[in-house]
């Protein structure tokens, strides 16, 4: 039949074919096996994750620290992104790590001076040692509902001592980088010596060379060789570095450290420092105020390529000294702000290197930036020098200058401690002036510098919000020459590419992803030419993206970078945002390799070039390129639903295929013998028909479902498929007889042509299981009704226990009480899942004397049963009632021997919750049972010490009505069924008595082996309720063999009343139950 035009509805995720896993577990390499099932099942964490919205996190804790709004800290949360699972280090003073916000999430490491010995923490905690616990609480304190939390407040910390009053710190390597490789981030809120304020960048302080062997020395100042060192050795973390509060127009000697190094430290970040007090976001733009640089920050001048901005100044954070909080200020408090952003973005990609973990913060910092048009800045490293930063080409005036200083001032007068607003005009404004108004150009106490915003805020702010989303542009400047590829496919033109390998996770690049070509301003000089030559190298070079190794990668933005994209392994998807924007390659062309696959629903405008699989489109919308080209190895894959819909790909321009064209199931209940006729152009819409041309090796159907088959035919455009399912397709995957017996009611349940919605479901999700991880078989197994087994063994072992309560009673004539606790637990076995028991009652009789010889009684008692299945979650409760009568014959001819018997009758009120398939059914009846026990005992010895054998039979026997489960889904009507068991208790028993006063005290222990004569397989009818095909839950064997055992103790007063304790247990090679009872008597 034709392709339906019905009007679906779109949902957040635009129908993606579930069927499409299959096809990966089954017929691709195993480099593709389950990389799209991945997908599918992370399609909905962001549902779950949005259960919580921005609103709920911003509580007073979260304004509290003054930076986490401004760094855009709430949608991230909201996405389920804390910093779980992530690894901070640190290295700084010395740290607390028992403040209330730090406690059980964070270690410190002490250090080595320079003759090897510990440094021991401080005994007593004051402001001179506070930095480094204030830096790890930003980074990292706890959320709840306490002061403030940190950006990262479900993270892990450790920090090294490295930094502090003493002239020397060594590192303990062992116990710090070696004894934590998974450390994801290292943040370093310490500075190294000051360079030449004025010969950055239009002159290099240092060589490459003298840079690099700078930064390796060790111990002291600058003591940057761990840091360096382990940045170089661990490229799949980040270091996170202080720009410093020397208020320079460039960052310290460390901050600047790419600089020298190049693309070799891409995963270093160096941080410059805002006031949160007066910077805001605004309708998409970070607006700065009079102060919202601070104004002792480093600004990013020579290091824009590496450099972001967070909050710095008044930041509160822990205090050592209290155990509370404290405000702080300084590029320290900015750098944990990115540390702890970091740490979220490694959390939502686990798998990205240091550098995608730096480019991902740096290309989403918000560089929409709106400030005045000077900012001031002061430096007091040497002498007090007032910095004027200002962005116009014209060079600002006297009055300008005291305008701004003016407004900075009045902005924050707490931030000019040692000046008024008269002295900073008097002294350093106007005296920068000569009397005919020229500058003194060689003032030291005044500067005014030329900048453009990103000189001084570098990528700019941090938004971590954005950052969760993926990274959002990719950058000539930061690769390496070993990221530089071409392809025969593109004409053998070099191109710049980022590679990604999710390493088997699904990741989802929500961002528009732009492009940054090479720009020799953001380079050393030796970089541009000399022995680097990176510019010859990079210049001209137009990045693209490269997905690699297993995992799939989701690209849901406008992008517009330029170069291709190219699978090489695992899944590309390009899809449409839920509110249907994005999903577009502007520019780039995509090239599948042989172990690549390609599906979604976006848009391509150039090329499309297919070498392994590719699934376009959804039932919603097709997959569009522009020019798309398969080769002989290549298939283009299309799912087919049960009403003939299937997914479809759009051709704006030319198609040439060769290859093959397969076609495979949608999941969905499929009809026997269905029929869909399926149009060529439908499956593939060229603009213009005759641009396409098709050189197929073959179309044809791939099975992708482990019971339907189907036959295909092609007769012109013309596709026609029809639906097969064999008698066998359910009980080929039956393990035990009641699969089989299921397997069998489902062929004839699926032979229907139409089904309630419950069976339709079932259906399709057996169909649509993998049979090579025994999917099907579990499916089976978990639709099979077998807690009513599980219920049935427990209820005839609830009757044998209160029988063993019988067989324990009391001899004497008179009035008696046992309240009662048993525990039990059965393991699982290939029938039924195993299952753990709680049962409590209470017993009561009368027994009187009727001969010398005989004595017997009555008894009534209720007894509560729980059970609940280990595997399943399943839960039966059964209330019985029970009355009965009792004898015991004690011959005269015979001293030491008793003969008893028992025998009672009950009804239990029982409900059962079965969960079966992710549903739960309710079940409600009344049944009925008895039990009955013959024995014998024979006790020779003294009169304080007897011992002797015992044997005995008993019976149990019940019946469950029929009856109908309740639920949506598939309930299932259960078919009346009874059960007995009869069984044998043989052993030993040892009773010993004795006088204390005038209390008597006996023990009695005995311990037997039970012996099973019913031990055949019981069997549970039943059927769908909703259809006619009847089948059976059955169970193997009842345990044949089991060891038993008791302890009782009793006290007896000479007025007759008695009581004691008895506890008992059973052990056979599947099951274990233990048990207790109290009782008390008083005999006449």
């Amino acid at each position: 039949m034709q392709k339906k035009n019905k009007k679906k509805e779109v949902s957040i995720f635009r129908s993606k074919p579930h069927s499409v896993k299959f096809f990966f577990l089954h017929k691709k390499s195993p480099l593709l096996k389950r990389q799209v099932l991945a997908l599918f099942s992370a399609l909905f964490v962001p549902l779950a994750a949005l259960a919580a919205t921005e609103q709920d996190f911003k509580t007073p804790e979260y304004y509290a620290s003054n930076g986490l709004d401004l760094i855009n800290a709430a949608p991230a949360y909201a996405q389920g992104f804390t910093g779980k699972g992530v690894l901070i280090g640190l290295l700084d003073t010395e740290m607390q790590s028992y403040h209330p916000e730090l406690s059980e999430k964070f270690e410190v490491v002490q250090a080595f001076d320079k003759d090897g010995n510990r440094l021991p923490l401080p005994t007593v905690w004051d402001v001179s040692v506070s930095h480094g616990t204030h830096v790890a609480s930003i980074m990292a304190a706890k959320k709840d509902d306490n002061g403030m939390h940190g950006v990262a407040f479900d993270s892990n910390v450790v920090g090294q001592v490295y930094i502090g009053l003493q002239e020397f710190y060594y590192p303990d390597n062992e116990n710090f980088f070696q004894k934590h490789p998974e450390i994801k981030i290292l943040n370093n809120s310490w500075t190294s010596p000051e360079l030449n304020k004025d010969q950055l960048p239009t002159g290099e302080l240092y060589s490459i060379n003298e840079a690099k062997k700078l930064s390796k020395l060790m111990g002291e100042r600058p003591h940057s060789g761990s840091l360096v060192n382990w940045a170089l050795n661990n490229p799949n973390s980040l270091a996170v570095i202080a720009a410093a509060n020397d208020g320079w127009v460039h960052p310290s000697f460390t901050g600047m450290l790419p600089r020298y190094y190049g693309s070799e430290l891409g995963n270093w970040i160096t941080v410059v420092s805002a006031n949160p007090l007066d910077t805001r976001r605004e309708n998409g733009k970070i607006v700065f105020g009079p102060t919202g640089l601070s104004l002792f920050s480093n600004v990013a001048r020579g290091a824009e390529l590496f450099s972001i901005t967070a909050p710095g100044s008044n930041i509160l954070a822990a205090n050592v000294i209290d155990g509370k909080y404290v405000l702080k200020s300084g590029t320290s408090m900015a750098a944990p702000q990115v540390s702890g952003a970091a740490a979220l973005v490694a959390q939502a990609f686990p798998w990205m290197t240091g550098k995608q973990l730096a480019d991902t913060l740096l290309t989403t910092a918000n560089s929409n930036i709106e400030c005045p048009d000077i900012l001031v800045g002061f430096d007091n490293s040497v002498a007090s020098v007032l910095v004027f930063y200002y962005f116009s080409n014209d060079r600002p005036s006297q009055e300008q200058l005291i305008q701004a200083i003016t407004k900075t001032y009045q902005a924050d007068p707490a931030a000019w401690p040692t000046y008024s607003l008269n002295t900073l005009i008097d002294l350093f404004v106007k005296d920068h002036y000569e009397k005919d108004g020229t500058e003194k150009f060689d003032d030291k106490y005044v500067r005014l510098v030329k900048v453009t915003k990103e000189e001084v805020f570098g990528q700019g702010m941090l938004d971590v919000g954005k950052a969760v989303n993926g990274i959002a542009r990719l950058d000539v400047n930061r690769m390496k020459a070993e990221d530089i590829r071409s392809y025969a496919e593109f004409g053998n033109e070099k191109f710049a590419f980022e590679r990604f390998n999710t390493q088997g996770k699904t990741a989802f690049f929500n961002n528009d992803i732009s492009e940054s070509l090479w720009n020799d301003k953001y380079h050393h000089e030796e970089y541009k030419e000399g022995v680097y030559r990176a510019a010859t190298t990079f210049t001209g070079l137009k990045p693209g993206l490269i997905k690699e190794g297993s995992g799939v990668l989701v690209l849901t933005g406008t992008n517009t970078y330029s170069a291709p994209t190219v699978v090489e392994g695992g899944v590309l998807d390009i899809s449409k945002r839920a509110d249907g924007s994005g999903g577009t390659l502007v520019h780039s062309s995509i090239l599948v390799q042989n172990e690549g696959a390609l599906l979604g629903n976006g848009t391509v405008n150039n090329k499309v070039i297919n070498h392994g699989t590719f699934i376009p489109g959804d039932f919603v919308a097709p997959f569009t390129v522009g020019h798309y080209v398969q080769s002989p190895s290549g298939n283009l894959i299309f799912f087919v639903s049960n009403e003939g819909e299937h997914n479809s790909l759009k051709v704006l321009d030319e198609a040439k295929l060769e290859g093959k064209i397969l076609l495979g199931l949608e999941r969905g209940f499929h009809v026997n013998d269905s029929l869909h006729q399926i149009q060529l152009q439908e499956l593939i819409e060229v603009s213009d028909p005759s641009k396409l041309s098709l050189d197929l090796e073959a179309i044809k159907f791939f099975k992708n479902s482990g019971t339907l088959d189907a036959e295909l035919e092609r007769k012109g455009n013309s596709i026609f498929l029809k639906i097969l399912r064999l008698p066998d397709s359910y009980t080929q995957y039956a393990q035990t007889p009641a699969q089989f017996s299921l397997g069998n009611a489902l062929y004839a349940v699926a032979s229907q042509s139409s089904l309630s919605n419950g069976l339709n479901n079932l259906i399709e999700l057996v169909d649509f299981s993998d049979p090579r991880n025994n999917e099907v078989s579990n499916i089976l197994q978990d639709t099979l009704p077998n807690l009513y087994l599980n219920a049935q063994k427990a209820d005839l072992e609830q009757l044998r226990t209160i029988n063993n309560l019988l067989f324990s009673a009391q001899t004497e004539n008179g009035y008696w009480t046992k309240v009662l606790g048993t525990r039990g637990s059965t393991a699982n076995s290939t029938y039924l899942n195993g299952y753990r028991t709680y049962q409590y009652g209470v017993l009561g009789g009368y027994r009187t004397k009727v001969s010398d010889q005989v004595k017997s009684g009555l008894f009534i008692g209720a007894a509560q049963l729980n059970l609940k299945e280990k595997n399943s979650g399943s839960k039966y409760d059964s209330t019985r009632f029970l009355i009965g009568a009792e004898a015991r014959y004690l011959p005269q001819k015979i001293d030491g021997l008793t003969v008893f018997g028992s025998m009672f009758v009950g009804v239990n009120d029982a409900k059962a919750t079965r969960k079966s398939v992710g549903s739960a059914y309710k079940g409600h009846w009344t049944g009925f049972g008895f039990s009955t026990q013959a024995g014998a005992e024979f006790l020779a010895g003294s009169e304080t010490i007897k011992a002797g054998p015992f044997a005995l039979v008993d019976y149990s026997w019940l019946r469950t009505p029929s009856f109908t489960e309740k639920g949506s889904g598939i309930p299932q009507s259960i078919a009346s069924h009874h059960r007995g068991n009869i069984s044998s208790l043989i052993g030993l028993k040892f009773q010993g008595s004795t006088q204390i006063i005038q209390t008597s005290i006996t023990s009695d222990i005995w311990l037997g082996w039970r012996h099973s004569y019913s031990t055949s397989e019981a069997k549970i009818g039943t059927k769908f309720a909703d259809a006619s095909p009847r089948f059976f839950a059955g169970t193997d064997s009842f345990q044949k063999d089991s060891m038993e055992g008791s302890l009782r103790v009793s006290l007896e007063q000479k007025t007759g009343v008695y009581g004691g304790l008895e506890a008992w247990g059973a052990a056979s090679g599947k099951a274990r139950n233990i048990g207790a009872n109290l009782f008390i008597g008083k005999k006449f």
